[in-house]
């Protein structure tokens, strides 16, 4: 080859050693595309192992076990008002309604509404009102259980119905759903304390609901 040849065989391809692709290359004892579809069928395999471990492990009894809802009480609650709303606040806008009278009643429990309570309702765009709710109770035996509560509440068509005509709704009519919190220092009550409550609910009537109270175990 003249020196001229080599030259110009040099510039058409200076690094043709150094930049070829890497699937060109040869990586151990087989090439890139074969090892890689071998790592490919290797995950596929490690990946149908871990699933049907995962699948035995949720089939055993303890992987079973879940929450259940034990329907504790009914809460009656009726509410007065609204006064003007807080439209334009910073803090959000609320309407605030007064608790006039509420009981709770179940097996475990039966107690009435000791002194007005108050529902700071916050009001947004989507068609649901947040009830944010505080109760004061007393027990038929004398105890005092503070009752605090928010949820969501959904105005369906139904809902807007019952409520403008005073009517009753059926507890599929609407969403309304409540998360319950208490407080109290009676013993004999102290399990509302250390448990979970929530419920369902629908109108008795115009600001009259009915809420079937449940509680996690």
């Amino acid at each position: 080859m003249t020196k001229s040849g080599f030259c110009l065989k040099a510039k058409q391809d200076p690094f043709r050693h150094h930049f070829r692709p890497r699937h060109d290359r040869a990586i151990g004892s087989g090439d890139y595309r074969t090892q890689t579809a071998t790592r490919g069928r290797s995950a596929s395999r490690r990946n149908f192992a871990a699933a049907f471990r995962l699948n035995r492990l949720s089939a055993s009894p303890a992987f079973e076990r879940s929450m259940d809802l034990i329907q504790e009480f009914v809460y009656r609650v009726k509410t007065t008002g609204p006064l003007k709303t807080t439209a334009g606040s910073p803090y959000g806008e609320r309407t605030y309604w007064t608790v006039s009278d509420a009981e709770i009643e179940g097996s475990r429990i039966k107690a009435r509404i000791a002194a007005q309570g108050s529902d700071w309702m916050r009001v947004s765009n989507d068609g649901s009102w947040r009830p944010d709710v505080r109760v004061p109770f007393q027990t038929d035996d004398g105890e005092t259980i503070l009752m605090h509560y928010t949820g969501l509440v959904q105005q369906t068509s139904a809902f807007k119905r019952a409520a403008e005509a005073n009517q009753s709704t059926a507890y599929d009519d609407q969403y309304m759903r409540l998360m319950i919190h208490f407080d109290t220092g009676a013993k004999a009550y102290s399990w509302l304390n250390t448990s979970l409550f929530v419920a369902k609910g629908r109108l008795l009537g115009t600001g009259s609901i009915e809420y079937l109270v449940y509680r996690l175990t």
